[in-house]
């Protein structure tokens, strides 16, 4: 499900954090987006990402763009890659807190290939992207699973 800001003032607040998780049960592949930004043409694409421990999120990557994202509930796992697939780096994210030194914010200066996955029963994120938004159609790496049942396995093995 994808939630548009039309606004020209956005405040995000707890209800607005809930209004996105409760729309989970209504999304078809367990993930729910509240865009911040007014439309794909802007040079700062920003969201509020709502996602479950059943949501897959293929391995990609923004070519030679920025991105940052901070964790805003949950616990997440993300894992990035180098060109062949090889795993590079993997930690776990949480909010804030003065109970452990997990980082809850990262950026890419130079988008690598990463995923994430949620460790909790759905968690919630804060992305920032470089746009303008571009729907181009690349072809994966080969070590990405394009069929949805292998990916799902593929990705199930970071959840541990």
């Amino acid at each position: 499900m994808i939630i548009r800001n039309i606004e020209n003032l956005v405040k995000i607040n707890k209800n607005s954090i809930n209004k996105l998780i409760n729309s989970l049960n209504k999304a078809n592949n367990n993930m729910s987006r509240y865009l911040v930004h007014v439309n794909e043409k802007n040079l700062i694409q920003e969201m509020i990402i709502a996602f479950t421990d059943k949501t897959i999120i293929p391995p990609n990557r923004l070519k030679n763009k920025t991105q940052t994202m901070n964790i805003i509930s949950g616990k997440i796992r993300v894992i990035i890659f180098d060109k062949l697939g090889r795993i590079k780096e993997k930690f776990i994210m949480t909010p804030y807190n003065k109970i452990d030194n997990n980082p809850f914010l990262f950026r890419f200066n130079k988008c690598d290939w990463h995923t994430w996955v949620s460790l909790s029963k759905k968690s919630v994120v804060h992305e920032v992207l470089e746009g303008p938004f571009e729907m181009i159609k690349t072809k994966n790496p080969s070590w990405i699973p394009s069929e949805k049942d292998k990916l799902k396995i593929y990705l199930n093995k970071f959840r541990k």
